[in-house]
């Protein structure tokens, strides 16, 4: 586990003639990824991207003692046999933070994406990869028809699955929080398509490799670097989490476009997503274009004096 890697870092740090002090940055780095990605066996660049976004640094001095200590951190964890990407001099001088704007795919562009998962064939793909063409077209359906976290869609068990209700039990949340959703029948309906096509007859995982394993965010990111390459597609902000974004921005748009009442539907929308706090789901307002967020009477500018600064627990 990542936090027991941690404390033997510190060990082995004191018993080498360092100070045994606290390594906060690096244990705030530690802390992140057993968060986010307990599960993996490779800490990815991604990874360390995704933890810079969520902690920024005010300046050059903050920014570098932070990359100095997660680059020492990740050369221990590569000594004990485990990879980890090792920082490298681009992250070596510190550039102020600007927000992250996750591209979301208009109709034509997701029935693009769609159109390509569900043509994958077997030359396309290396053997150990072969029940991809299977598992990838329903993961990513799910995750946009029922905003969940890629985490959460990867780690989804398959005891946690009803498909005689359509309930889905989330385990173990980005926020330690457990719940449940509920499917549409259109997407319960392509989950027992999927349970048929599945080659065995009982799996740990709900969308597993054919050894058993639990795909990883590496299997996503390569997903989604694929259908760039194969289409041409070059957007760079696209990334399996905007499947996520999509789904919250199109339930807005929903119920605009219905003259519903966004500020009393909003709390219903943060508790299906998972969310701890209001401010997390009022996020994707900002991602709606302007006209629609005056159509929907949203004072933003209000929000933003009752809820100032929300963060990126999204």
């Amino acid at each position: 586990m990542i936090l027991d890697d941690f404390e033997s870092f510190i060990k082995f740090r004191i018993g080498t003639g360092y100070a045994g002090y606290a390594m906060n940055y690096a244990k705030r780095y530690a802390q992140f990824l057993y968060s986010n990605y307990g599960n993996e066996e490779e800490v990815t660049e991604e990874m360390l991207q995704e933890y810079l976004k969520l902690h920024p640094h005010n300046n050059h001095n903050t920014y570098a003692n932070a990359i100095a200590e997660i680059r020492t951190f990740s050369k221990y964890i590569n000594q004990t046999g485990r990879k980890a990407y090792i920082p490298d001099k681009d992250y070596t001088y510190w550039k102020k933070r600007t927000e992250f704007i996750p591209y979301l795919l208009n109709d034509k562009e997701l029935k693009m994406f769609f159109d390509h998962l569900d043509s994958y064939s077997d030359k396309d793909l290396y053997e150990r990869r072969a029940n991809r063409k299977v598992v990838f077209p329903i993961l990513y359906r799910m995750m946009y028809c029922c905003g969940m976290r890629p985490q959460e869609v990867l780690n989804l068990k398959t005891i946690d699955v009803d498909l005689a209700f359509g309930d889905i039990y989330i385990r173990k949340t980005k926020s330690y929080r457990d719940r449940h959703i509920i499917m549409s029948s259109d997407m319960l309906d392509l989950c027992h398509r999927y349970m048929n096509l599945h080659v065995s007859l009982y799996h740990d995982y709900f969308f597993d490799k054919p050894d058993g394993k639990r795909y990883t965010s590496d299997d996503l990111y390569y997903c989604i670097k694929h259908f760039k390459k194969k289409t041409g597609f070059n957007k760079p902000n696209f990334r399996s989490y905007c499947f996520r974004h999509m789904f919250a921005t199109e339930n807005l748009i929903k119920w605009i476009n219905n003259s519903e009442d966004i500020t009393m539907l909003l709390p219903y929308l943060s508790v299906y997503m998972g969310h701890t706090d209001i401010r997390h789901t009022l996020y994707y307002i900002h991602l709606l274009p302007e006209h629609l967020r005056k159509a929907a009477k949203i004072d933003c500018d209000l929000f933003e004096s009752i809820y100032p600064k929300w963060g990126y627990d999204i």
